[in-house]
Parts: C-alpha cells; sequence; structure tokens
C-alpha cells in the first residue's frame, strides 16, 4: 500500500480479548510507518491488568462439560479412556465473560504498552514477571484478564476500560482455567510470569505452580490459527517451570525442546 504523503493521526480499534489476541495491534503498529514523526495514534497507550481467582462453580461448570465421557456402555462402546483427554480439551478454551471482582484473590498486576514507542515485533513474544501476594484464602482457579486503553490528546486523555467494576464491554473478562488447582493461603507470596509468544496459531499453556516438572504441559487452552499465547506460573520456591516450544505440535516436549523461565 502506498500513500502520497504521511499522516497527522491514525485512529483504530485493534484490541482484541486480552488485549493482544485477535493480532490486530501488530497492523496497527505497522501503520505508524505512515505517520508523521510529530502525529497522534489513538489508542496511545494500553494498560494489561491481571490477577488470580477463585471460581469453583467455573469449575465444576467447566468439569462437567466432559461428562459425556464418563458413559462405560454408550450403544456397547465404553467412551471412559477419552475422558481425559476430553476434560483436558475442555480446559484448553479460554473463557470470555463477566466477572465479579470480589472473586479475585490478589490485587491486580499491570503491564503497559505505549503503542507511540512500541514496535510490532514487540508482541511476538511477550515476558511479564510479577509477583503477587495472596490477600483472600481460597483454591487458584487460573487468572483473569482485563485491560484499558488511552486516548491521549493534546488538551486531555478520554480511557476506555474494560475491568470487571466498569460498565460491560463486548471484550468482557478472559479467565483461564486450570485443569489442577491449588490452594493459597493468606499472605503467600508467588513469583510468576505472563509469557505470550504469537505465531500461526494461538494457545495458552498453564502450568500448575504445586505441579510444575519437565513432563510437559499441565493444562493448555489454545484457539487454532491466531497465534500461540501462554501464562505460565511458577513457585517462588521452585526455580524451573517449563512451557512446550510449541504447544499447537508438541505437548509433551523434551527438556531440551523447551524454555526456561
Amino acid at each position: 500500500i502506498e500513500i502520497p504523503e504521511s499522516v497527522d493521526v491514525i485512529i483504530s480499534e485493534p484490541m482484541g480479548y486480552m488485549l493482544f489476541n485477535e493480532r490486530m495491534l501488530e497492523t496497527f503498529l505497522h501503520a505508524k510507518k505512515w505517520l508523521k514523526p510529530n502525529g497522534h495514534i489513538f489508542p496511545t497507550v494500553s494498560n494489561l491488568h491481571f490477577a488470580p481467582f477463585t471460581d469453583e462453580s467455573l469449575y465444576i461448570e467447566q468439569s462437567c462439560k466432559a461428562n459425556f465421557w464418563h458413559q462405560r456402555a454408550f450403544y456397547g462402546v465404553d467412551l471412559t479412556s477419552l475422558q481425559q483427554t476430553a476434560l483436558s480439551e475442555v480446559f484448553r478454551q479460554p473463557i470470555v465473560d463477566t466477572f465479579d471482582v470480589r472473586l479475585l484473590l490478589s490485587k491486580p498486576s499491570c503491564f503497559t504498552t505505549d503503542f507511540r514507542t512500541a514496535n510490532e515485533t514487540d508482541l511476538h513474544n511477550i515476558c511479564i514477571p510479577y509477583n503477587i501476594v495472596i490477600v483472600t484464602t481460597g483454591n487458584m482457579h487460573g487468572l483473569a484478564f482485563w485491560f484499558d486503553v488511552e486516548f491521549a490528546g493534546s488538551a486531555t486523555s478520554i480511557w476506555l476500560s474494560t475491568a470487571p467494576h466498569e460498565p460491560l464491554t463486548h471484550w468482557s473478562v478472559a479467565f483461564f482455567d486450570h485443569q489442577f488447582l491449588s490452594t493459597s493461603e493468606q499472605g503467600s507470596d508467588y513469583d510468576m510470569n505472563v509469557v505470550g509468544s504469537y505465531g500461526e496459531t494461538m494457545a495458552h499453556d498453564a502450568t500448575d505452580p504445586k505441579q510444575s516438572d519437565m513432563q510437559g504441559i499441565r493444562a493448555e487452552n489454545s484457539l487454532p490459527k491466531l497465534g500461540n499465547s501462554s501464562y505460565v506460573s511458577s513457585d517462588h520456591n521452585r526455580n524451573n517451570t517449563y512451557i512446550s516450544s510449541d504447544p499447537r505440535t508438541d505437548t509433551r516436549a523434551k527438556p531440551s525442546e523447551m524454555y526456561s523461565v
């Protein structure tokens, strides 16, 4: 695409659920090659917020989706050998829905991206180290993600927020539910990582902090043909947590084919 001259303003709605999914932000940043040096870009800045949550009802609801495969005599066929595979497939899927902030187990962490200075390649591999301190004892069922973006004008700024305490948007809140639970007590301290690697497919891989080893993925959330984005959590007392180098094709990767985080 060629245009006769540089532009003063770029404005778009490139946010996907959990901000980075749907791959529109890369195109948005690529378009800056047509922006004048002092031009404006809207949205200007984004904040991705995330925190562990507890939701027993959601966990039970997800688990029950594989109940069909509990049948031992489905027209004479025993389906139970596929039950664990079906359950793993259920927990591979992200959930986009409304959310009650009272389900959060800690204060949210924040990852900021300034679209004025960011490059599209910055979004290909994202690693966000963070620390959480549990403020409410409960089962850690997964992570909840939401975002807000700033439209920074010359005289004022306007924020669009998808936070659970703000009016509902079509982005809602993205959840990543663990198949394997861990109980977190008030005051517990965890070092964790959110890891995103975007390619031809999208997958969200979660390693349970209490169960981490080098045998492969504990839980995997994936969507086909979009890229792959992972969050991997590790207990602060363990230094080795691994994710598959390509969750789409290698869900039981050898140690040499894994990234240490």
